[in-house]
């Protein structure tokens, strides 16, 4: 996946794409991912196998959450040196309003204990003084958090709209010239295609790299480079020590309690190639290889899924995705007779491009 770009605001994207938008989506659950398939997808030789596997890996994403409402993809192909490429919709919150949304959440949605303890915690960590405003994907904002007055950016043909009020809320290009397995077992010298599907998927649901500016800062970017990311604020280099900084020495880690627990570590390996471009707000990869699907570098013939029990999961329920799979309290009789009686933006920015051939 390779040095992506994300957006802010009501921000940019790339150019036009002639697409058919062919709609395949999950109800199982109340989270629902729709993936619409451009024309280069709908018209490869291995049409078929590239569409089965987007839907296996947006069904498996869906299926671990249960906010209600669709996030809206759309797929494409295209040649570079990449794996998978993210362009996501953003919008700028001033901290107090992200903040309250993730309370508002966490208050109707009680047995996300991730996101309570992060709310709690959030005094430990960036941007405690809310001095900087939050930058987030349109997805996490519209459909995690409620947030009713954001809209998707991209419009049918994959083309960024400025004032939004569109159909897609991002769009994933996979390579059409680096070897991608859509099936598995992984094909012997390919990639997973699954996993960054699902990598990718994760970025416009507002965790992995879009989770963080860090990129940004990193690169001198302006304005993104002016916010945190929702990722940001639960980054730590220790105990209630937030840890943002591009140095490669420095320790990073996903923390959910001021930094006392250590859940996964972040890359602070930006790179200095294409081929080697690692997103900050991706994991860190302690074997060299994936160890979970939103590992910054990957390698051939290697498989990860999303899943309850993956960090990828704690990631997500702390930027307000709740589980599919958390425990629903019974309602009270009280809450019974009620039901009875009432049956009677502005910013521009590159998103972070996934790195390729060992980078995501």
């Amino acid at each position: 996946m390779k040095p992506g770009r994300e957006f802010v605001g009501r921000l940019t994207a790339r150019s036009g794409l002639a697409c058919i938008a062919i709609l395949a989506a999950t109800q199982a659950h109340a989270l629902a991912i729709d993936a619409g398939f451009e024309t280069s997808i709908t018209s490869a030789p291995d049409a078929t196998a590239i569409e089965t596997a987007i839907d296996t890996a947006v069904d498996a994403i869906a299926g671990l959450y249960s906010n209600p409402g669709t996030v809206n993809i759309l797929f494409t192909t295209a040649a570079g040196h990449f794996l998978g490429d993210s362009d996501s919709g953003l919008n700028v919150e001033p901290y107090s309003t992200y903040v309250g949304q993730l309370a508002a959440n966490s208050a109707a949605n009680p047995s996300n204990t991730t996101l309570s303890t992060a709310i709690t915690n959030l005094p430990y960590g960036n941007d405690a003084n809310g001095a900087k405003s939050i930058v987030a994907s349109t997805a996490l904002l519209r459909v995690a958090l409620g947030d009713t007055n954001v809209t998707p950016c991209f419009n049918a043909g994959g083309s960024f709209v400025t004032g939004c009020g569109q159909t897609y809320d991002g769009v994933i290009t996979l390579s059409n010239t680096q070897p991608l397995s859509y099936t598995r077992p992984v094909t012997s010298g390919s990639y997973d295609a699954i996993r960054v599907i699902e990598h990718e998927t994760d970025e416009i649901l507002g965790g992995g790299g879009a989770g963080s500016t860090l990129n940004a800062v990193a690169n001198n970017s302006v304005p993104l480079s002016s916010f945190y990311g929702p990722l940001d604020l639960y980054r730590y280099g220790a105990a209630h020590t937030p840890s943002f900084t591009a140095s490669t020495s420095a320790t990073a880690y996903f923390s959910v309690d001021g930094g006392v627990t250590n859940i996964v570590g972040f890359n602070q390996n930006q790179g200095l190639s294409l081929a080697n471009y690692g997103d900050f707000g991706d994991f860190l990869s302690t074997t060299g290889c994936p160890d979970y699907v939103q590992d910054a570098f990957t390698c051939p013939n290697q498989q990860a899924d999303e899943t309850a029990s993956s960090p990828e999961f704690q990631m997500m329920q702390a930027i307000g995705w709740d589980g599919a799979t958390d425990p629903v309290p019974e309602p009270t009789p009280l809450a019974l007779l009620g039901a009875a009686i009432g049956g009677l933006a502005f910013v521009r920015s590159r998103p972070a491009r996934r790195s390729v051939g060992t980078a995501e």
